[in-house]
């Protein structure tokens, strides 16, 4: 009949949302072959639901374009030694972040650890919309293993109050070791999950995320609070205006040094992993040359060209 026409319409959308509530929500599942990352399933607004606080751990590692310095004694990088930026998987976080608040009300806050130089990348994150800035940095903390690490960003977190869901870049673009995340989740005793390629949440403290373990995919249905840590195929961020960026001016970023925190001992005497040798690197001009003749006139001489490389490099 035409007067069912809305109605059936209504069930139809009901329909397709409860199809994507199940593939996402039925847990655990492994798919093989398909490199792309679908689009997140779209799911209805949640009103009337408590405001959620979401924090972002943000690193601010050296501008790659100038390269890093190590102090020759510690072995660990000056970080002071060229502009700090934001680390980019870092900014696919905080676009989610923002992205839940804006869905369901509440506060998203930046946690960085780093020297006093970074305040500049913590404005940044605040142009892009964080509510709050959070900058742990104190002499004593410098050289801090990840484990160290997650324990300050622990303390940060227990002092600052316990968030529904704290979000993280999968690794850092200066030493890429992804341990932070995990660590700060067992410190915290609340799950966590690295590698999140897609995430959609069908209610302010439950997600439906899919890892990217490079072989296959699997889904999760995780119970927050919990540690998420993302890959840059999760989101696209956005920029900050020039607005913005003015409008960031106005907010503070406050500095939560080792008494704030409560912290004794940190810092590369309190870390348990010691940095090892460091061998210099560099580059050299590189230099071709065509090889003529029969296959195995031009093979004989690779072989020895290979062989002579091998001998004055062991000498």
């Amino acid at each position: 009949m035409p007067g069912d026409a809305p109605l059936k319409r209504r069930l139809f959308s009901a329909n397709i949302i409860e199809s994507h509530r199940r593939i996402w929500l039925s847990g655990v599942k492994i798919h093989l072959g398909a490199r792309s990352v679908p689009a997140d399933p779209t799911l209805p607004t949640t009103r009337g639901v408590r405001p959620i606080l979401i924090y972002v751990l943000l690193k601010a590692v050296p501008d790659s374009r100038f390269g890093p310095s190590y102090d020759p004694v510690s072995r660990t990088m000056i970080r002071e030694s060229s502009p700090l930026i934001v680390n980019p998987l870092d900014k696919n976080a905080l676009e989610a972040a923002l992205r839940l608040r804006d869905r369901f009300g509440g506060r998203v806050a930046v946690l960085s650890l780093a020297p006093p130089a970074a305040a500049e990348a913590l404005q940044e994150s605040l142009a892009l919309g964080a509510d709050e800035a959070y900058l742990l940095s104190d002499a004593c903390f410098a050289g801090s293993d990840t484990l160290v690490t997650a324990f300050i960003l622990a303390r940060a977190v227990e002092k600052l109050g316990r968030p529904d869901l704290i979000l993280a870049g999968d690794r850092s673009a200066d030493s890429g070791t992804s341990h932070v995340p995990a660590q700060l989740g067992e410190r915290l005793g609340i799950p966590h999950l690295a590698h999140v390629c897609a995430l959609s949440a069908p209610s302010p403290n439950v997600l439906a995320v899919k890892t990217d373990l490079e072989d296959r995919f699997i889904h999760y249905r995780v119970t927050g609070p919990a540690v998420i840590a993302v890959t840059r195929q999760l989101n696209r961020p956005r920029h900050a205006t020039l607005m913005d960026m003015v409008r960031a001016r106005a907010k503070t970023v406050t500095t939560l040094d080792a008494a704030a925190l409560d912290i004794a001992r940190a810092g590369l005497a309190a870390s348990p992993t010691r940095p090892g040798r460091l061998v210099p690197g560099g580059y050299r001009a590189a230099k071709g040359e065509t090889v003529t003749g029969a296959p195995a006139e031009m093979a004989a001489l690779i072989l020895s060209r290979l062989a002579a490389l091998l001998s004055s490099a062991k000498g």
